[in-house]
């Protein structure tokens, strides 16, 4: 049985019930057929919804309708909301550079405390990656250690999650060391 409305679906409705209700989109108003469960899930139709697909940005399966393209929703340049029409090409390209170097001290302190350790896990002697370079003092604190390689190790992810789960974010190499040897 189809009902034109949610609240005459809504009266009969029981779980696991299958009734069908016709459906309108908010955004587009386009109207379709839906099980009554999932219609009160759906926000938007599949035209509509590119919005959670681009959030997610999950666009590598051949099988999904975005591979390889970018969702109308998604806009750059000055369509987009956030952009500042008051900087110029240059400010932007310097500010993009910024960014750019701003992250290859870091990747480059990371990829050498792997290397020291042997791509292996200081605490449990895992060689299983993905793995975590891990800043024996704080990178919230201590600003002028973040780059030192004497304050980092390499951990797994479990025993880099473990340890944070214990001593929150902002920690010491004393922690460190009490958490190597007591654990």
């Amino acid at each position: 049985m189809v009902y034109k409305t949610f609240e005459e679906a809504l009266k009969t409705y029981s779980k696991g019930s299958q009734k069908k209700v016709l459906w309108t989109c908010p955004k587009c108003k386009e109207t379709a057929l839906r099980i009554f469960k999932s219609a009160v899930k759906i926000k938007l139709c599949k035209k509509c919804s590119c919005r959670k697909i681009a959030k997610n940005r999950d666009i590598t399966g051949v099988k999904n309708p975005w591979f390889g393209k970018t969702p109308p929703c998604v806009k750059s340049g000055p369509e987009n909301p956030n952009w500042n029409s008051e900087l110029s090409n240059k400010e932007r390209q310097e500010r993009k550079e910024k960014r750019r170097n701003e992250t290859r001290p870091y990747k480059k302190w990371r990829e050498a405390v792997f290397e020291r350790d042997s791509y292996t896990c200081q605490k449990c002697k895992s060689k299983k990656s993905p793995f975590n370079a891990h800043h024996l003092n704080s990178w919230k604190l201590y600003k002028s250690e973040r780059f030192d390689l004497a304050n980092g190790i390499t951990l797994c992810s479990k025993c880099h999650k473990d340890f944070h789960g214990l001593y929150g974010k902002v920690t010491t190499k004393e922690q460190f060391e009490h958490f190597r040897t007591h654990q």
